[in-house]
């Protein structure tokens, strides 16, 4: 079954070390992006934790909290949403999402002297997401047990949209694409509890494929092509320390990176002609590892290879253990070039120079 490690943030949770968070395994997270129908209301750590999560790489998804009271509040809040999403268009491969549960209701008994009726809520989120989705953003509903076995949104809202359902019974008891697991997680890098969250869907490639949240299909390379640069063509592995020139869509110049890397397309005449999975390079600063693919990619280090390792581990993938000793033949689970101990094996992340392909 698919499954990536997540979870879900907002200003409550402080100033967030995102190198820790990421170090720890965590491969998405969901930002809090702010509440109500005004830019004003922006979560005062948004743009900050939208930029940790992007510099380390992870997936993320979005999220608004909802204190709408009519059809006509539920499409501002989205307006508004989109408003504040704007500046990080083609950074977000996981679903938006409105967030409407008790505090929504609360707060419309207040203003309004009695609670909304289920079919005002239904109304309201079908406003909400049918705005977003008017602009291609890719939208699911967060939810939880509670306001399905009360019929808060109509079975036709739940079934038009993927759930991010919060169900802490130790498995989804309702079809979901997130299910939200806990909020007492205790994530590195985090000084609070954190709600944690595990996604079983690929929404990256679902995502852009349908070419939503302003992404690009991604493009695949005709294996025929032969391109040959300095004698480095598809499929070669190469080193590579440095500034990026730009990452595939043309974003993150500047960003200096390092470690062994596959080539991915090369392009004949360009200064920074060769693309690795961070993004577009000088040929000069290449160091030739295998020029072209090998023959037998068993040999190679990639997720679900088995390696040979012996020797400290850097951390577990919950950023404990660094320093103990471990020995033998490992699938690996994870490879993120680029980082001295990129490699994540059951036992926790190692260098991949030391690891040897069985």
């Amino acid at each position: 079954m698919f499954q990536l490690k997540g979870l879900d943030v907002s200003k409550h949770n402080g100033v967030i070390d995102w190198k820790k968070v990421d170090l720890a395994g965590y491969d998405f997270t969901l930002i809090r992006a702010g509440y109500g129908n005004s830019a004003n209301q922006k979560d005062k750590q948004f743009d900050y934790n939208m930029k940790g999560a992007i510099s380390r790489g992870m997936h993320i998804g979005v999220y608004w909290f909802n204190y709408c009271r009519s059809t006509a509040e539920a499409a501002t809040e989205a307006r508004t949403f989109k408003q504040i999403l704007q500046p990080y268009v083609g950074h977000i491969d996981f679903p938006v999402s409105p967030d409407f549960e008790y505090d929504s209701i609360r707060y419309f008994k207040e203003k309004m002297g009695t609670g909304p009726t289920n079919a005002l809520i239904t109304q309201m989120m079908q406003a909400f997401i049918g705005e977003m989705k008017a602009s291609d953003w890719f939208v699911n509903l967060y939810t939880n047990l509670d306001f399905i076995r009360s019929g808060r949104f109509s079975d036709d809202l739940r079934n038009s949209v993927d759930l991010w359902l919060a169900d802490y019974s130790g498995g989804p008891d309702f079809p979901c694409g997130i299910l939200q697991t806990s909020s007492t997680g205790k994530v590195p890098g985090i000084s609070t509890n954190a709600d944690i969250d595990i996604a079983y869907k690929d929404y990256p490639s679902i995502i852009r494929a349908a070419a939503k949240n302003g992404l690009k299909p991604s493009v695949t390379l005709a294996p025929a092509k032969t391109e040959k640069v300095n004698g480095i063509s598809v499929g070669a592995k190469v080193h590579y320390c440095g500034p990026l020139y730009a990452d595939s869509y043309g974003n993150g110049k500047g960003k200096t990176v390092s470690g062994t890397f596959s080539v991915q397309r090369v392009i004949r005449g360009r200064k920074c002609g060769i693309l690795l999975p961070l993004g577009w390079v000088p040929v000069s600063s290449c160091k030739i590892i295998f020029s072209t693919a090998p023959a037998d990619h068993s040999k190679v280090v990639v997720k679900g290879g088995k390696v040979r390792y012996s020797g400290p581990l850097y951390a577990d993938s919950y950023g404990n253990g660094k320093g103990k000793t471990v020995s033998g033949t490992f699938s690996i689970q994870r490879v993120i070039s680029g980082r001295k101990c990129g490699v994540l094996l059951p036992a926790g992340w190692v260098p991949e120079s030391a690891c040897k392909p069985v």
